[in-house]
């Protein structure tokens, strides 16, 4: 039999590799690095400003008339192609920034269940260690009775 110091393992390193575990189960695609949490992180506030500066243009800005100062509301006075051109581009910034926020989400949930899982399966190691040491405790116990 294997000695009980070679046996306990540091409770840390087992949540660490049943985290390890699980995080690799998690589809590639979905495994975020620190790295790629930044980079995508930066991308959807970068994307959301442009989105948010491209609307305040061609809502506010592009379609104001100087010669009357007013913005233009009918359909009448704005061509038609202009109008759908500008609908198409929003709606084009708009779907890839849900895409890359859905992606971030999904992936964020993926994580967060893999460290669940990871804690779940820790703590059950560290019941199974507290039953080991009580058994151990009592066995030593059982011999002290012997000797006496």
């Amino acid at each position: 039999m294997k000695d009980t110091e070679e046996l306990e393992i540091d409770e840390r390193s087992v949540l660490q590799l049943a985290f390890e575990d699980e995080f690799n189960k998690i589809p590639l695609l979905f495994r975020f690095t620190a790295l790629k949490k930044k980079i995508l992180k930066w991308f959807a506030i970068i994307w959301l400003a442009l989105d948010v500066i491209f609307g305040i243009y061609f809502c506010f800005i592009r379609e104001r008339d100087p010669a009357k100062n007013v913005t233009l509301d009918t359909y009448r006075s704005i061509p038609i192609n202009t109008d759908l051109t500008h609908i198409l581009v929003a709606t084009i910034f708009n779907v890839i920034l849900a895409v890359v926020l859905l992606w971030i989400v999904i992936g964020l949930a993926f994580e967060r269940r893999a460290f669940v899982k990871a804690g779940k399966i820790a703590a059950k190691h560290e019941e199974w260690e507290r039953e080991r040491n009580e058994r151990e405790r009592q066995r030593i116990r059982a011999q002290y009775k012997d000797l006496m």
